[in-house]
């Protein structure tokens, strides 16, 4: 039983990593099947909606009062009680890690400016996006997973688009991909579970 679960997770990580290629997309794109094209083009038109302006507003804006604190408690390596499984908030912390954190501003409050209390003079704004990346890569992610996962259900690019259109303009999913919430990389590892069944079946 080991070795058949091995296997089957071997399998779907093989396919998964195939999907990942350069090599799998330049392939597709030359058979210029016209929908798949066009699903490529909106998952590009989406990111970059997703991605115009990201560090506005630039305050702390509902739970972020909560989950970029608690990553730089994990970075600073202070001890606290986490209600939450820790996973999203380490996909946090490494962000922060890259791009910067504040672990002794006093944030903790909607509506405190990140411009004046979190961020370095020369680019007010490095901070806000330090917080906001993870869920905009987990919202991209989401949308990629979706279209592959409706066209690999239906054997159509045509209904794997209708897919993207319906969930790429929903308007609480693209808040989700704009804020430093952790419901999107909740969503999107619940997604990408489901479909690596789909395709271990």
């Amino acid at each position: 039983r080991e070795n058949r679960i091995r296997l089957i997770l071997m399998e779907a990580i093989s396919h998964i990593m195939k999907k990942l290629s350069l090599r799998y997309w330049y392939q597709r794109m030359l058979q210029a099947d016209p929908w798949f094209v066009a699903g490529i083009a909106l998952l590009i038109v989406l990111a970059a909606i997703r991605l115009w302006h990201i560090t506005q507003p630039a305050e702390v804006v509902f739970d972020e009062v909560y989950f970029p604190l608690d990553a730089q408690k994990y970075l600073a390596g202070q001890g606290f009680f986490d209600i939450h499984p820790p996973l999203a908030k380490w996909l946090f912390a490494a962000a922060e890690w890259l791009f910067g954190y504040h672990i002794a501003a006093p944030y903790d409050q909607v509506g405190v400016t990140a411009q004046t209390l979190l961020c370095p003079v020369i680019n007010p704004c490095i901070y806000t996006f330090s917080w906001r990346v993870v869920p905009f890569i987990a919202n991209v992610g989401l949308l990629t997973i979706l279209w592959l996962l409706v066209a690999r259900i239906t054997k159509s690019w045509q209904a794997a688009l209708i897919a993207l259109v319906v969930l790429g303009f929903d308007g609480l999913l693209f808040i989700y991909s704009r804020l430093g919430l952790m419901d999107g990389v909740m969503y999107f590892f619940a997604l990408a579970a489901f479909y690596v069944f789909v395709v271990a079946l």
